[in-house]
């Protein structure tokens, strides 16, 4: 197992364990703001790897939510890349994305989180050897509205995004080019982005409005090319701790021509998931089966 910080002086390790030859220069954006990778014991270069690029809540920073959801194990289990990035501190020292009006860019900071995703990954790429059809998005809170703004507007460089208590912005500024598979996974009494949509809570301020849960997963159904309302599993998953039981309806867009369309509805619990041990599974399941054809 091996944890890279990638910043100046660990260049030539990111080297020796991704393709050969001299290592690729750091890109400024990721010099002022180097990410953390965990590679996998399992992981060879002569064989191309799933990316997940995990992306924070508001005020946290990218191990608090690595640690928090087990994707460590998960990255050691399924062999794939796990890249964990830091948001940029604001005027309060919070760490956030600028993922758009509704959340969570309080003091208008001049920040292009779309760019700097962008270099993060494409420098896994030059360093690793990456399956471009299977690399993922996975965020919480204001992670999760990331993940989805990324999507929107970088579809073709994404197979699949997970959102936990995020959304996607307005149907006005979405316009995929591609299908991408999504997974919105939210609590139906979160207080703080609410499953019906609105502005934030929580004592958050208060920015634009934002899609419900399910109009957040039926914009993509929609440029999925699904057809028909979405079917209920008759099976719930048992996935937040902080609720007794079988708790998270699970509900799936038919008929996509390409991508996915899932919405996990916890009923009960808050703003965010504590995992059980069914979580990491169920998540992996998803990702597993959404690579994207070449």
């Amino acid at each position: 197992m091996r944890v890279l910080g990638l910043a100046l002086p660990l260049l030539a390790l990111g080297c020796r364990a991704g393709a050969p030859g001299a290592a690729p220069a750091v890109p400024e954006v990721l010099r002022v703001r180097p990410y953390q990778l965990h590679v996998p014991a399992g992981y060879s270069p002569r064989r191309a790897a799933p990316l997940l690029v995990s992306l924070h809540g508001y005020g946290d920073h990218g191990r608090g939510l690595v640690d928090h959801l087990g994707l460590v194990a998960l990255a050691e289990e399924r062999t794939l890349l796990l890249a964990y990035p830091d948001g940029t501190p604001d005027s309060a020292g919070r760490r956030f994305w600028n993922a758009g009006d509704a959340c969570c860019n309080f003091d208008r900071l001049a920040v292009d989180d779309v760019s700097y995703l962008d270099a993060l990954i494409d420098d896994v790429k030059a360093r690793f050897s990456v399956d471009a059809g299977r690399v993922f998005l996975l965020g919480l809170s204001n992670g999760g509205f990331m993940a989805h703004r990324y999507a929107c507007v970088r579809g073709k460089r994404v197979a699949g995004l997970i959102s936990l208590a995020g959304a996607a912005p307005p149907r006005a500024d979405c316009a995929p080019q591609e299908a991408v598979a999504v997974l919105q996974i939210h609590s139906d009494v979160d207080p703080v982005v609410r499953y019906q949509g609105g502005v934030l809570g929580g004592g958050l301020p208060a920015g634009a409005p934002y899609p419900s849960a399910r109009e957040s997963v039926s914009a993509w159904a929609r440029a999925d090319g699904c057809t028909g309302e979405p079917e209920r599993s008759p099976h719930p998953l048992d996935i937040d701790s902080a609720v007794p039981g079988a708790e998270t309806i699970v509900e799936k867009w038919p008929g996509c021509a390409r991508g996915a369309a899932e919405l996990w509805t916890a009923r009960g619990g808050g703003h965010v998931i504590r995992p059980t041990q069914a979580f990491l599974p169920a998540l992996s399941g998803f990702l597993e089966a959404r690579a994207r054809p070449p």
